[in-house]
This record gives C-alpha cells, sequence and structure tokens, in this order.
C-alpha cells in the first residue's frame, strides 16, 4: 500500500477535471456514504444521486447518477452541464455502467418490480439513450440477482447471476437443490452472448447470497463466499479461481476508513483511493497479495443436444456397454442404500431436538461476548414478533452505523460468522443460527433471522437474557 501527495484540491472542479484526464479513462466510484458529502460541496450535483465518475478515452469527464440515466459533463472549466435528455425513470438501479470504442454504455437493472436485460448506449448527437440488439440477453441488477465486469481490453462483459422472477407473478418459492450460478459472456464487438451455457464452480456458491464481493479487480472480482473463509479473486480471462492473502481485506478497511471522502478506481495492478479532502493518492497493490490457484471459475454445461451422428453413435456403444453390466449396478446399489440409510439415521440422531437439549443451551450462551449476546437476544425478540432483523438494527448493535458502508459490511459480516461458528462448534451441525433473506420490501438488501431449526431452542426470560427450552413448547 503506497501513498502520494498532491497539492492541496477540496472540491475544486478543475483540479478534479486535471487530476482525473491524467489518470486516464476509466470508472471511478463514488460510495452511497459520500453522496450527501458531494451534494454540500457541489451545488450543481445536490438534485443527483451521483455513482461515480466516467472518463471517455476522448477526456471526456461524465457524472453518472444512480437508477437513471441522466449524465453531466463536467469541462476544464469546472463547470457541470447535463447533456441527456432523460426522463428519469427509475428502471436502471445496480445497472453497469461501462465504456467500450468511446462509447458509454449502460446494461440491466432492477425497478417496478423487475430485473431487465436492455443493452443501451448513449448517442451523443440526439442526447438519448438508444437499445442495441444482441442475440440474446440475460436480465441482471448488480448486487440483486448478479454481478457484472467488463474486460476492457478483450471487449467482454461477463456476467454471473442467477434466475430472477418477476416479483408480480405468482411464485414457486421451493428451491431447486441442483441448481448453480449461470455465467453469460457478451462479445461487444460481435454484439452476441456466448451460444453455450455456462456454470460457475459450485466451490464458491450456488446462490448469489453465497457471495460478497468486495471489489473489481483488472481480472475479474474480489470476493468472499460464505462457505469458506478465505477471500478469493475470480479470474474469468484465465477461467481460474485464485486465493488472496487476508491481509487484502484489512487494508482495504483500513483505507476506507482513514480515507471517508475518495474516489475508488483500478490503475494497473493495483487499487486506487483518491482522497477529495487532502487531494492525495493511495494504492493498495493487488498482485502481490494473490496466492495460487484454487479450481476453475467455470465450465460448460453438460448437453448432447449439439452432438453430430459420430458422437451420437459412440454414446450408444456406452450405454449398451452400461446395460451389460446392470446386474452389478443393482447390487452395488443395494449396498450403498443401506450405507446411505444408516448414514441418514445417524444424521437424524445428531440433529434430533432430543439431542440438542441433552446439551444445555446454557453452554451455547456462556460461549457469546456481551455484544453476540445482545444480538441473539434481538433476533429472538423480533422472531417472536413474527418479523426479520434489518441490516440497520444489527449496525446499531455492534456500533457501526456512522461508519463507511464497506466497514459496516465487513465488521458485521465478521461479527455474525463468530456467532453461527460457535453456534456450529457446540451443536455438532453444519446449519447456521442466523441466517440472512432478502427483504420483502427492497429485494436489493438482506434482512437477517434465527433458523427456524433452533428459533424455540432460545427462550427469553424477564431479564432479557436466555434459558433453557422449555421442554413443553417443544411439543
Amino acid at each position: 500500500m503506497t501513498h502520494s501527495q498532491t497539492p492541496s484540491l477540496n472540491t475544486n472542479l478543475i483540479a478534479l477535471h486535471k487530476r482525473v484526464n491524467a489518470w486516464g479513462d476509466g470508472i471511478y466510484e463514488i460510495s452511497i456514504a459520500q453522496q450527501q458529502y458531494w451534494k454540500e460541496h457541489v451545488p450543481a450535483l445536490k438534485e443527483f444521486q451521483i455513482e461515480g465518475l466516467i472518463v471517455k478515452p476522448d477526456q471526456q469527464i461524465l457524472f453518472y447518477e444512480n437508477g437513471s440515466g441522466r449524465l453531466l459533463k463536467l469541462d476544464s472549466s469546472g463547470k457541470l452541464e447535463r447533456i441527456d435528455r432523460s426522463i428519469f425513470g427509475g428502471e436502471r438501479f445496480g445497472a453497469e455502467v461501462f465504456v467500450f470504442r468511446d462509447t458509454l454504455f449502460s446494461i440491466g437493472g432492477y425497478g417496478f418490480w423487475q430485473v431487465n436485460g436492455a443493452l443501451r448506449y448513449f448517442e451523443e448527437k440526439t442526447r438519448e439513450w438508444s437499445i442495441l440488439r444482441t442475440n440474446d440477453h440475460s436480465s441482471i441488477a448488480n448486487g440483486v440477482n448478479g454481478y457484472y465486469f467488463f474486460d476492457k481490453k478483450a471487449g467482454k462483459l461477463y456476467c454471473i447471476f442467477r434466475e430472477y422472477p418477476q416479483e408480480y407473478l405468482i411464485q414457486d418459492n421451493q428451491k431447486k437443490q441442483d441448481e448453480q450460478l449461470l455465467l453469460q459472456i457478451l462479445d461487444l464487438r460481435t454484439k452476441q452472448w456466448n451460444k453455450k451455457p455456462l456454470v460457475i464452480n459450485s466451490f464458491i456458491g450456488r446462490e448469489i447470497a453465497d457471495l460478497r464481493v468486495i471489489h473489481k479487480s483488472n481480472a475479474g472480482l474480489f470476493v468472499q463466499s460464505k462457505f469458506h473463509s478465505q477471500t478469493f479473486e475470480m479470474d474469468f480471462e484465465q477461467n481460474a479461481l485464485f486465493e488472496i492473502d487476508d491481509e487484502f481485506v484489512t487494508q482495504m478497511g483500513q483505507l476506507n476508513k482513514s480515507i471517508p471522502f475518495h474516489l475508488l478506481f483500478l490503475s494497473d495492478s493495483s487499487i486506487s483511493f483518491f482522497d477529495l479532502e487532502k487531494d492525495s493518492l493511495a494504492q493498495l497493490n493487488t498482485r502481490t497479495l494473490r496466492k495460487q490457484k484454487k479450481a476453475v471459475l467455470y465450465k460448460e454445461v453438460d448437453s448432447y443436444s449439439d452432438l453430430g451422428t459420430q458422437e451420437q453413435l459412440i454414446l450408444v456403444l456406452i450405454i449398451l456397454n452400461l446395460v451389460t453390466a446392470v446386474c452389478f449396478v443393482i447390487f452395488y446399489g443395494k449396498v450403498k442404500r443401506r450405507f446411505r440409510r444408516s448414514q441418514k439415521t445417524t444424521e437424524e440422531m445428531v440433529n434430533h431436538p432430543v439431542f440438542l437439549e441433552r446439551k444445555k443451551m446454557t453452554h451455547f450462551i456462556n460461549l457469546l461476548n456481551d455484544l453476540e449476546l445482545q444480538i441473539v437476544n434481538t433476533l429472538s425478540k423480533n422472531h417472536k414478533a413474527g418479523k426479520n432483523t434489518s441490516i440497520d438494527e444489527v449496525n446499531k448493535l455492534i456500533g457501526i452505523d456512522k461508519r463507511p458502508y464497506k466497514i459496516k459490511n465487513n465488521i458485521r459480516a465478521e461479527v455474525l460468522k463468530i456467532i453461527n461458528k460457535k453456534f456450529m462448534d457446540f451443536s455438532n451441525v453444519t446449519e447456521e443460527l442466523i441466517e440472512r433473506e432478502r427483504s420483502d420490501f427492497d429485494k436489493r438488501y438482506f434482512e437477517y433471522k434465527l433458523n427456524e431449526r433452533y428459533s424455540n431452542k432460545l427462550k427469553q426470560n424477564i431479564s432479557g437474557g436466555f434459558t433453557e427450552a422449555d421442554p413443553e413448547s417443544q411439543q
């Protein structure tokens, strides 16, 4: 992590224009926590929900807004001028904005109870957004049902997602156990999506909720998975999943905390934080933190629909050979089923409420510190009231509600992970005590709740603590 000092900038837009032009074209992110700062210091942005800056190869500098197509151009004199004629529709929350061959693009987004997959580009002559037709589409909104990554050098857009149903239709809430995260690739040079379906390695996750994206890298995405304590980098070009040193998350948190008002952008092999108040630049070299390759990132979905005649004949021969061995398969299957029944019986015994009751719930409570106990207490109260616990409520309990957005995410995730780890060690099960699910009010946000299987094990007493579950309440 390196720091470099430059003359004082504060909110001087003329100096900002020179600074970002010197760094080159790209996307310069503004966190949600900083939007009020920009509104207070730049009056022209008062009516806008600015998400970041775009520097185009022709050195145009544009402010873009979250959820709409509104654009503001910053000229060398520090003047801001709106250059589009869009009517704010609110249908693009979570859309991906990027530049390819000097053209500004926007794809996907959430709004009006659905996720769209439209690929849009901005026409400077008409000052309007137009649709670009492709051979297919993927309906994705960042953080809702997927994540985007645009490879500027290759001209390819990578989209990780799960299909998202239209919210105004009655849904079948039953989860399919064999579903996996999908990957679609759009080649901007040919305007074609990949024809063969791809799936993300289930090692990293099967649902978007299994992943937490820390930030983009020059090769893909830095992510954490709820199945692993390790941080990973998804490298789409190499089709590889790399382990990242734990120091990465620590340094990102320190930079977010020490530079509360910043522009965040990628440069070479680094993530750069530009301090808007002190006019200083801090860089975190990510290449030095990359460790060994952990796994293949994605693969093609197994399919026999595109096989030619020769391949079909080979498949028939394989099936015939398998038929000759059917007696052996039946015998082996019987033995395997017996083993599974025995294994299932053992697992049911371990997970049975009577087994857990043998372990005093006070033993688990004694494992928690005051903060962890307060969080579990609040979750239990809300569960009794028939409601989930919001992220803001958890943040206030931890005392981080005033901290920057990404810092809050990191600290909150770590606290809840520790509670779940203590519970799993105590109960000898692999299920978590504290789960998260999407808010019914706004699908972009998550809420927390107690695992229904174990919620009745925790019972509040008058003093607000917990006692062992009443056996009668379990009947």
